[in-house]
């Protein structure tokens, strides 16, 4: 199967994602302080419906799995192996070093991520309407250039897709690090800038 179909039933799990944080985007003035009963009802049916999209899209997400061609595995002699073999052979194959990338991006990415909320609300000042606009762009992101790099990885094979993002990818970092800068000038032109980033 071609990455390029791939890459489309990956963006239909994107799209569906779309509507979850829309409704928390125009859900969100509702969580301010609660001044009454009513406010406090009022947040708690704005959760839920967050909830409720969120496993719609999980459930469409799920189907759209269940629908994807999986070919039978033969097992042959020699396939099976330990944990300790696996690590102990990591570094002298290619999905053990592949793992062991992946894995260490991973790792960083969970390291950091929790802090650019608290980066975007509190140092830079965004409302949680400008926060989520920064949040969802990475998902209009994914549903606009998985078709691409579906193609490009038919063309010029997945090691190489994984050559060129991984040797950028030390720059998203980077262009967060100056975003102080560019908040100096104009905080719109800094929300621009980290939409795109």
């Amino acid at each position: 199967m071609k990455l390029s179909n791939l890459s489309l039933r990956g963006s239909v799990p994107a799209t569906a994602a779309i509507p979850e944080l829309s409704m928390g985007l125009l859900r969100r003035p509702e969580y301010g302080t609660p001044r009454n009963d009513s406010s406090i009802l009022r947040k708690r049916v704005a959760r839920d419906d967050v909830f409720f999209i969120a496993f719609l899209g999980r459930s469409l997400s799920g189907y759209l799995f269940t629908k994807h061609y999986e070919p039978k595995l033969e097992i042959k002699e020699g396939y099976y192996f330990s944990f300790f073999d696996f690590f102990k052979k990591m570094p002298k194959n290619n999905f053990g070093r592949f793992t062991i990338f992946s894995s260490l991006v991973t790792f960083a990415t969970a390291i950091a991520s929790p802090f650019f909320a608290v980066y975007m609300l509190r140092e830079l000042g965004f409302s949680y309407f400008e926060f989520t606009l920064i949040i969802i762009s990475s998902i209009f992101a994914n549903f606009i250039f998985q078709p691409f790099w579906g193609k490009f990885a038919d063309k010029f094979g997945n090691i190489n897709v994984i050559k060129l993002c991984g040797f950028f990818i030390f720059l998203v970092p980077l262009l967060w690090f100056v975003s102080p800068l560019i908040f100096i000038q104009s905080k719109s032109f800094l929300i621009l800038y980290l939409f795109l980033v």
